[in-house]
């Protein structure tokens, strides 16, 4: 309550299904929570998102440092406003090794859990994304090869679980350089890519009770 001033309202256009299934354009105008969650977080190291009738719209990625909680109720659901083109939850120290091996002086974050919460980047259909259609980790240059609802990257003891991915074009959950982590309890509802993606190099990870539908890899 100690950051609703950095909640704002905005008015865009968003690509829905009408009742026929046909894609239509609709004027919405709604409440944008990122800059107040990210406050809460930075300023607590944890935040809770209570459920509520209405989504709750974020326009880029919450960053969990070293030590941080995010918890939400699992009926609270958080959507990517269209076109932002980025994650909705990362790690601050997300970084791409694909081009040259991992230096053992990298920073890793370290004891992170996300629990809880519907996510989506509103890929409604198999061919409307509302132009989220990478999960980059930020929206400005991000690092390459990013690409999750929830990204994982240079992470050690970090823990995923009872989460829903709704409705996505990037990886449910995209791990790389990730160490002691466990991920469980994953609902994949529609969800329209990857799973859990694991990128190397990964240790001592446990991936289990991962269920419902999806378009690639489970």
């Amino acid at each position: 309550s100690g950051f609703m001033e950095l909640v704002r309202t905005e008015t865009w256009l968003e690509k829905r299904p009408d009742a026929n299934g046909r894609i239509e354009a609709v004027n919405i105008t709604a409440e944008i929570w990122t800059e107040a969650m990210q406050s809460a977080l930075d300023a607590d190291g944890a935040l809770h998102i209570p459920a509520r009738l209405q989504p709750y719209y974020i326009d880029g990625p919450l960053v969990l440092r070293s030590g941080q909680k995010l918890s939400a109720d699992l009926l609270a659901e958080i959507r990517l406003k269209p076109d932002c083109n980025t994650c909705l939850v990362r790690n601050a120290n997300a970084a791409s090794f694909s081009d040259k091996p991992v230096s053992s002086d990298t920073t890793l974050d370290t004891d992170i859990s996300i629990e809880g919460g519907i996510w989506t980047s509103l890929a409604v259909s198999s061919a409307e994304s509302n132009g989220n259609v990478r999960g980059y980790s930020s929206r400005r240059n991000p690092a390459f090869g990013t690409h999750g609802v929830v990204l994982l990257q240079n992470v050690r003891r970090v823990h995923v679980a009872n989460v829903t991915i709704r409705e996505s074009r990037a990886f449910a959950v995209h791990l790389a350089n990730a160490h002691e982590f466990t991920v469980e309890n994953i609902k994949l509802d529609n969800h329209r890519r990857d799973g859990v993606h694991v990128n190397g190099p990964a240790s001592d990870g446990l991936i289990r009770n991962v269920s419902g539908v999806s378009h690639d890899d489970t």
